[in-house]
């Protein structure tokens, strides 16, 4: 995985995130699981921001 999206379409089962606007839901709860805020950063955005960096 890259980074996270905000197409929901096509996601099958019980989920709390019906569109973009629930993203910050996931972080909290990413960070209430112990993932650092550097980590939570990454999945987020900065890993895609990386990967177009180094290969465009």
């Amino acid at each position: 995985m890259i980074a996270l999206g905000s197409d929901f379409d096509g996601i099958d089962g019980p989920h709390q995130l019906e569109n973009a606007a629930f993203l910050p839901l996931l972080a909290d709860a990413l960070r209430k699981e112990g993932f650092t805020e550097d980590e939570v950063e990454g999945i987020y955005y900065r890993n895609a921001m990386r990967f177009f960096e180094e290969n465009l």
